[in-house]
């Protein structure tokens, strides 16, 4: 009995190892309303890329760091060798258009991410989209998910001819989970902060290429307006690029466990 227990002890602890990931933006640094410029993101930027951060489309807007932005993701992120907790800072993004940052990433074929998110309640409802996040493929190929100002607000993968990935909440935040294959799709799902799965999941269909890029901010397509996006823990996975990428999170006694596939830190 013994020697069985040990086994199965072994089995489990291996199963819920801790799994790296290749890039993290934690926004854990800076004062309360200090602008978000290229040296910033350089300091709160993790792991290895093809570049840092760099500005792409700067509009009407700012990007500040919000200590009212940060949301915490059980065990922190393992990157690099080091376990990172966060959970004091974020990014506040006000945009009138569009405002929207890019990093180059090593050209993988497979590649996974994830990241929070939490909008205020829109000032128009004009069923305006704006992309929330973009990689970009080789052969001019591209995968969004997209945040719809609609009533109510809802997030779809753009152009995947799919039904809303998920009608969102203002003022609650999400995770959002994606992953890239080459010559097959983008798909992407979203979850609370409980960890329970919100959404469907939707598809872009791609055809043969690598990623090379990533993009965040909001890029509006439509009749702009003034909006808010919070974001936090930018995550990315090309080495094993897992999917979806999430905790494992332990129940409280007498409570049901919400248990995730991946365990992103330790």
């Amino acid at each position: 009995m013994k020697s069985l227990f040990l086994i199965l002890f072994i089995v489990s602890a291996k199963t819920h190892a801790a799994t790296s990931v290749d890039l993290l933006t934690d926004f854990e640094s800076g004062t309360q309303g200090a602008a978000i410029n290229v040296s910033y993101w350089s300091n709160v930027t993790h792991g290895t890329a093809s570049s840092g951060w760099y500005l792409e489309v700067a509009d009407t807007g700012d990007w500040k760091v919000d200590t009212n932005a940060s949301f915490s993701f059980p065990g922190g992120f393992l990157c690099g060798g080091t376990n990172y907790s966060g959970g004091t800072r974020g990014a506040k993004v006000t945009v009138n258009d569009s405002f929207f940052w890019d990093i180059n990433v090593p050209f993988p074929s497979n590649a996974s991410g994830g990241m929070h998110f939490m909008f205020d309640p829109p000032t128009n409802t004009l069923n305006v989209g704006y992309d929330l996040l973009t990689i970009g493929v080789s052969g001019g190929q591209s995968g969004t998910a997209q945040w719809n100002n609609a009533a109510p607000p809802f997030i779809h993968a753009h152009n995947a001819g799919t039904p809303p990935l998920a009608y969102v909440t203002p003022g609650v935040s999400y995770w959002l989970t994606w992953k890239f294959t080459s010559g097959l799709n983008f798909k992407c799902r979203i979850y609370d902060t409980n960890w329970n799965q919100v959404s469907n999941e939707t598809t872009n269909t791609f055809g043969v290429g690598t990623m090379d890029v990533l993009t965040i901010g909001m890029n509006s397509h439509g009749t702009p307006g003034t909006q808010r996006l919070y974001y936090d823990n930018i995550v990315m996975d090309w080495t094993t690029a897992v999917y979806p990428l999430l905790p494992i999170v332990t129940a409280a006694a007498g409570a049901t466990a919400t248990v995730g596939s991946l365990r992103i830190g330790p």
